[in-house]
């Protein structure tokens, strides 16, 4: 998942992608739009928001979730869903101090 203040973008590399994501309270059908934008409706960041501050924390589930990247214009996040099939799984970005 690649993530900067404009846009966020999912790109899978092996098995199958997730149909759905929730980002805060609006869904995201990544199986069928790859790229969802900061803006309107489905806004996720605010404006102002320090990129380079990301803390990743992993809620729940049987992936491997890692933030691999950050800088002050991006965030690389890898999802890893091993063994291969569905499972859900949870984790909070939060940004400052």
């Amino acid at each position: 998942m690649h993530l900067t203040k404009d846009r966020m973008s999912w790109k899978q590399l092996a098995s199958t992608a997730p149909k759905t994501m929730q980002i805060n309270t609006q869904f995201w059908p990544v199986a069928t739009q790859s790229e969802l934008k900061n803006y309107g409706s489905t806004r996720y960041f605010l404006e102002d928001v320090d990129l380079e501050t990301a803390v990743l924390t992993k809620l729940r589930g049987r992936s491997t979730i890692e933030l691999k990247s950050s800088s002050s214009s991006e965030l690389l996040i890898e999802l890893n869903d091993a063994p291969d099939g569905g499972a859900d799984c949870e984790f909070l970005l939060k940004f400052g101090n």
